[in-house]
């Protein structure tokens, strides 16, 4: 079962296209004002699903920004070695701050290359 394990650093993204190009020097490091660092973790595990063409993979994942958190379940299908150029995945999200309601969320992918 592979599990990840991530940080994230870094403030919310402001100014676009226009900050690329503005006068003053950027801010240099994660520790800026309003930076703010993010943990994500998440466990999978892939099994072969219609006859060996794809692989199912259930995955539940926890996210951590301050006193955020961010709880998530899904499943990916993706095509295996010679399948189809098809690929599908749906999560549920679940985001809870202090002192503000719960925030649910539903998500769902499909991409075919050809």
């Amino acid at each position: 079962m592979p599990v990840a394990l991530r940080q994230e650093l870094g403030g919310a993204a402001s100014g676009g296209v226009e900050a690329l190009f503005a006068s003053g020097p950027p801010v240099a490091g994660a520790h800026a004002p309003g930076a703010e660092a993010r943990w994500t973790l998440e466990a999978a595990y892939g099994l072969k699903a219609f006859g060996g063409r794809f692989t199912g993979t259930p995955h539940l994942g926890y996210g951590a920004a301050g006193p955020t958190r961010d709880y998530s379940v899904g499943w990916r299908l993706a095509p295996a070695k010679g399948g189809p150029p098809l690929a599908f995945s749906a999560l549920l999200l679940r985001r809870e701050s202090p002192g503000e309601p719960s925030d649910h969320g539903i998500g769902i992918e499909l991409n075919y290359r050809w």
